[in-house]
């Protein structure tokens, strides 16, 4: 939608380019590449990581790191050092944001102070819905896979800035292989990607407490709000919960909101 917008409304005044930062860790959907193309009415030019095969998996095993408060080294990476081994000063950026994620522009410009930005979602007051409720309208468009298998985000799959039980279990029910990765992972370097709720806590932290020191893993800290980290080869299958977008069934960055 945001390209959409951005081509109707420079194309002809000035270069237009539709970009996609190559992930090897996204689903990756041809057909639907194929579709946004032509109804965007500019071809996808696509750039891509060289030092770690635009792997999240390789950037983890090379970086001993999956995330922490300043986000992850997966975005730094595979997204931004991409972006600005390719951009030009006198670009300007358009972002997909939607009129929900206005922190998100604010992230971007905490870090990129410089940077030329234009989120035309946001200047519609547009909600994803309501991008949705439009591109269902034009033929031939499908939902991206990640949105119908219920998550909120187009993101890579196991997204390591993920915290919520919801969204691992999510993972856990829908991309098995993507979850069991990401656990072995998590037991390599001795981290805990998911923080349970509080009230998770209160329900669960006893038994998955005690699940730890019987196998002689030390638990990881009670946050100061009263939230348990928990690695995710112990997240109960039953903790937290993933809302309803309310989209029916019908990224170019991935910070995430905690």
């Amino acid at each position: 939608m945001a390209a959409k917008i951005a081509a109707d409304t420079y194309k002809g005044d000035r270069e237009v380019l539709f970009v996609n930062i190559y992930i090897e860790d996204e689903i990756h959907e041809p057909k639907l590449e194929a579709w946004a193309e032509e109804y965007v009415g500019l071809p996808m030019t696509t750039i891509r990581d060289q030092d770690y095969g635009a792997s999240v998996d390789k950037v983890i095993e090379k970086r001993r790191y999956m995330s922490g408060v300043k986000g992850a080294p997966c975005t730094t990476e595979l997204k931004k050092r991409v972006r600005w081994g390719w951009q030009r000063p006198t670009d300007l950026h358009v972002f997909g944001m939607d009129v929900k994620e206005e922190y998100r522009i604010d992230q971007i410009l905490d870090g990129e102070p410089h940077l030329n930005i234009w989120s035309p979602l946001i200047d519609n007051k547009l909600t994803k819905a309501d991008c949705f409720t439009e591109l269902s309208k034009q033929p031939g468009f499908t939902l991206p896979k990640m949105y119908q298998l219920g998550f909120h985000n187009n993101n890579c799959k196991g997204c390591v800035k993920a915290v919520g039980a919801g969204y691992w279990n999510n993972t856990r029910k829908h991309l098995p292989d993507t979850f069991n990765k990401r656990a072995r992972q998590e037991e390599i370097l001795g981290v805990a990607l998911c923080r349970l709720s509080k009230k998770d806590t209160n329900k669960y932290g006893a038994q998955v407490i005690a699940q730890m020191r019987a196998d002689g893993v030390k638990p990881k800290n009670i946050t100061a709000d009263g939230r348990l980290r928990v690695p995710l080869r112990y997240l109960p299958e039953n903790a937290g919960t993933l809302k309803d977008l309310g989209i029916g069934d019908c990224g170019f960055f991935c910070e995430v909101k905690e």
